[in-house]
């Protein structure tokens, strides 16, 4: 099991840089403000806090599933609306130096997430909690070699209830640096 800041300091490792202390997920068109801050781990303490990074998963940018999961109720509700993404929506996640931004899987011209692309990954899905090839190197395929850097978001289905795992899945489209004072177009900025 990793440490609460392993991935702040694999992050800064990976980053070159000893800023931060977090990473923050923002949403394109999604929840008040959009912004997240990301903890490691997903005990219930650590959720308290915000979305956590699933430890045995990779950090944000690398090939395989960048995995958290959010509270959808409480604690800050910071996947509520989890829900209202729909395909191609941008997930964009800030580390110390870099910007990455994701993009919801799923068809983008109907609007169906429960389309699965070529490696079998939906957009979206509703899992039992026990169901943990959601968050695998490539997703529901367990053993599968990974060739791209998937997001993977999980949070309680319906609302108010813990029965179920809402999953939203999202590719690496693009990775900038971060530059003060710019934000990636996705945030209404210029980069």
């Amino acid at each position: 099991n990793m440490s609460k800041d392993s991935i702040e300091r694999a992050v800064k490792k990976a980053s070159g840089s000893e800023s931060e202390n977090y990473d923050e997920i923002r949403y394109e068109g999604y929840g008040p403000g959009g912004v997240a801050i990301l903890v490691e781990g997903t005990t219930d303490s650590d959720l308290d806090k915000g979305p956590g990074h699933y430890a045995s998963t990779v950090i944000p940018g690398q090939i395989g599933d960048f995995a958290i999961a959010g509270h959808r109720v409480g604690k800050g509700e910071p996947f509520l609306n989890l829900d209202q993404l729909v395909p191609g929506d941008a997930v964009v996640v800030q580390t110390a130096s870099r910007w990455y931004v994701y993009r919801v899987l799923g068809d983008v011209k109907t609007g169906n997430l429960s389309v699965r692309d070529s490696e079998g990954v939906p957009g979206r899905e509703i899992v039992s909690p026990a169901a943990t090839s959601a968050i695998a190197p490539v997703p529901d395929h367990v053993g599968l070699r990974p060739t791209r850097a998937l997001m993977t978001m999980t949070t309680c289905h319906p609302k108010y209830t813990a029965e179920k795992r809402m999953i939203v899945h999202a590719v690496l489209a693009r990775g900038l640096k971060v530059v003060p004072g710019a934000r990636p177009k996705e945030l209404g900025g210029s980069q």
